[in-house]
């Protein structure tokens, strides 16, 4: 008897049966009977062996190969951890798996977003599990660190003007926008004076 995965399952092997009353080997027929087991490459082969002999006298011996599922699917390499400024965040790979006893492997994606010190930034991670019909499972992950560096952008800004000291122009009101946050921006304004 003994214990084996499903791909390492035993070749049937030859037995040689003798008889007192017959001079010539017998031959010995082999026939499996399969149980099934908790799931799909878990399950028992009784491995029947069974010898004739001229007389009809018959005589059977079995073998009980049990086949267990203990090894984990292996799953595509995620892509590597990275760093990207906002609005860049590449799409999620599709990864795929194969096992050696489940030809139908699962995999599980999901993702969790953290944010970070301001709107525009935040810690993405990314989980694909792959699970076979045993539970035996694999997991991969990458890391997106989201970074705001860029500086925002004056919608329209007011030009450059002389007047004189009597038509002084009211301040504009000016726009700026922000490639990392969706929100029109507060623009402060101050004035610096040259004496002339």
């Amino acid at each position: 008897d003994t214990t084996v995965t499903c791909s390492t399952l035993p070749d049937t092997v030859v037995v040689v049966a003798n008889d007192a009353c017959d001079p010539n080997p017998i031959e010995v027929a082999v026939r499996d009977s399969i149980t099934t087991g908790a799931c799909g490459g878990s399950y028992t082969i009784s491995r029947i062996y069974t010898a004739v002999d001229v007389c009809g006298n018959v005589m059977d011996s079995i073998q009980t190969i049990t086949v267990e599922d203990t090894v984990d699917p292996v799953v595509d390499v995620a892509p590597n951890d990275t760093t990207v400024v906002c609005g860049q965040v590449p799409a999620a790979a599709v990864l795929t798996a194969t096992d050696n006893c489940d030809n139908n492997v699962v995999v599980d994606y999901q993702f969790a977003e953290v944010a970070g010190a301001c709107a525009g930034e935040s810690t993405i991670t990314r989980t694909w599990t792959a699970t076979d019909a045993c539970g035996n499972a694999s997991v991969q992950t990458q890391v997106i660190t989201v970074i705001d560096p860029i500086a925002p952008l004056f919608a329209s800004f007011p030009n450059d003007t002389t007047v004189t000291c009597s038509a002084l122009p009211d301040t504009a009101i000016v726009v700026a926008n922000d490639a990392c946050d969706p929100n029109p921006i507060t623009v402060a304004v101050r004035d610096s004076l040259t004496a002339g």
